[in-house]
């Protein structure tokens, strides 16, 4: 559909907008990205995206995207929106698209004409608090952020094989290891082995790479990660025994700091996840990140507020930027 306010013509984003949009991009966040950046995200991704622009003639004022992501939850498919990319040139914020933001106006459209039992994203504190008070969101959270730094260590025991490589997405033991259920009532992004291609061998200009940790033949755990900053940013980390976590997180440990020689290890857990507790044990520190939010939507999924922030199983990788 498409709306006309005053100047603004808003409607849900095509093609030929492109150009337009990275520009918008460019000026609201201070940073660049490319089309095939946009193409990757908005065209390819697994489960389908929506995005909506605002245009005054034609300059992009405001935009309002999300990615369609498919959740499980008491053995039940949830579908949820990523909320991401949303922005305001700067000259427009504070201006009114008939009685409210420009910018709730594209929320408005995006939410009645897409399909989702909830939406949530990782804003900044000033979207947060927008959400929140005019598109129905439920307040936010912070992310659990953990690091370790460098340190100088002998004998580790129940260290894994490790081997990195990303041929193993077509073994049917990997794919049974990230279907892996964390616990009864845990709300977890339900990832696949084509969504996994998708997010980190598709994605254009950043790298990631792939460990995967056996136990004589059988595959034990996985992590996806990246370098930046010298440090080891781990985007997913997969186990299918709670018994195997301890073992996967000295041979992470073991492969950033001997061999990659890197200076340190971040990576997000919720405080539900065993994974935390693991960390807590470990050295780890425990820092608050990003915010996260919550927007509630089909009331018949019987997901609130209460449940996400207390049982959404986060990762560093659920981050669409990160």
């Amino acid at each position: 559909s498409q709306a006309q306010t005053e100047n603004l013509i808003i409607r849900r984003f095509r093609h030929e907008d492109i150009p337009k949009i990275l520009e918008l991009f460019s000026v609201s966040f201070g940073s660049q990205e490319s089309e095939e950046w946009f193409l990757w995200k908005y065209e390819r991704s697994p489960w389908s995206t929506a995005g909506y622009v605002a245009f005054d003639k034609d300059t992009a004022v405001a935009f309002y995207g999300g990615v369609k992501l498919k959740f499980s939850f008491r053995g039940k498919t949830l579908w949820a929106y990523q909320f991401c990319d949303v922005m305001t040139h700067p000259a427009y914020r504070g201006k009114f698209s008939g009685k409210r933001p420009v910018i709730v106006r594209l929320g408005e459209m995006f939410y009645a004409e897409n399909r989702m039992d909830f939406a949530f994203g990782f804003p900044s504190p000033r979207h947060a608090r927008l959400q929140s008070l005019m598109l129905g969101g439920e307040g936010h959270r912070f992310i659990n952020v953990y690091k370790r730094d460098f340190f100088e260590f002998g004998f580790l025991s129940g260290v894994l094989r490790v081997k990195e490589v990303w041929d193993c997405l077509e073994n049917n033991s990997f794919a049974e290891l990230i279907r892996h259920r964390r616990y009864e009532g845990s709300l977890t992004f339900a990832k696949d082995v084509d969504y996994l291609k998708w997010r980190y061998l598709e994605r254009p200009f950043r790298s990631y790479s792939l460990l995967v940790f056996k136990y004589f033949s059988r595959i034990r755990g996985a992590v996806v990660y990246k370098v930046e900053d010298g440090c080891m940013d781990i985007m997913e980390l997969f186990y299918g025994d709670d018994g195997d976590i301890q073992g996967i997180i000295r041979s992470v440990e073991r492969y950033a700091f001997k061999w990659l020689k890197l200076k340190g290890i971040r990576l997000w857990a919720h405080y539900q996840d065993l994974i935390s507790k693991c960390l807590d044990s470990s050295g780890y520190r425990r820092e608050d990140g990003i915010p996260v939010a919550f927007k509630p939507v089909n009331p018949e999924c019987r997901v609130n507020g209460d449940l996400f922030y207390g049982n959404f199983l986060y990762s560093m990788g659920d981050y669409d930027a990160s």
